[in-house]
């Protein structure tokens, strides 16, 4: 997806049917740059990213926001999806950013769904300039469903005052 005149990132998806996903290193998919000169002043969203498999650990990096720079954007979508557990550790951002005129993107959504989820020491992070207001939803949401869920770390949906980054 993608704002004014502007095309969104691309996705990924990881599926494993039995196995394991350990995600250790970084999965990107910042939403694109337009040319400098354009008369928009907006960035594409962020991506997706989507995991899929019997269990899902690590401590590694996932980032569908979209491109941190001078123009706006909102985030994309982040999905873990588990028959059994997710016990990750890592940090996940899908961040809404704000651009050089009056263009402000929402934060994007993840979502987690397994039998046990841990999170623990994790980062998720879906901050952006939106959110809801006035009855109208931007989105910029943490969804985690589970039988047993065990959360430390920080988790922050917040609708990021417009004078502030959301970096």
């Amino acid at each position: 997806s993608g704002g004014a005149n502007v095309p969104g990132s691309s996705a990924i998806k990881l599926q494993t049917d039995n196995g394991i996903i350990n995600v250790l290193g970084k999965i990107y998919m910042y939403g694109p740059q337009t040319a400098a000169d354009d008369n928009y002043n907006n960035h594409g969203s962020g991506g997706s990213i989507w995991l899929k498999a019997n269990n899902i650990s690590g401590s590694g990096i996932m980032n569908a926001s979209s491109n941190p720079s001078s123009r706006s954007g909102s985030g994309g979508r982040i999905a873990l999806v588990s028959s059994n557990l997710i016990n990750f550790s890592g940090t996940i951002n899908n961040n809404g950013f704000k651009g050089s005129t009056l263009n402000y993107g929402s934060g994007g959504t993840v979502y987690i769904n397994a039998s046990q989820v841990y999170l623990t020491g994790a980062t998720i992070d879906v901050s952006g300039f939106n959110g809801s207001t006035a009855g109208a939803d931007w989105g910029q949401r943490i969804n985690i469903s589970a039988s047993v869920i065990q959360l430390s770390g920080i988790y922050n949906a917040s609708k990021i005052n417009q004078s502030n980054s959301a970096t």
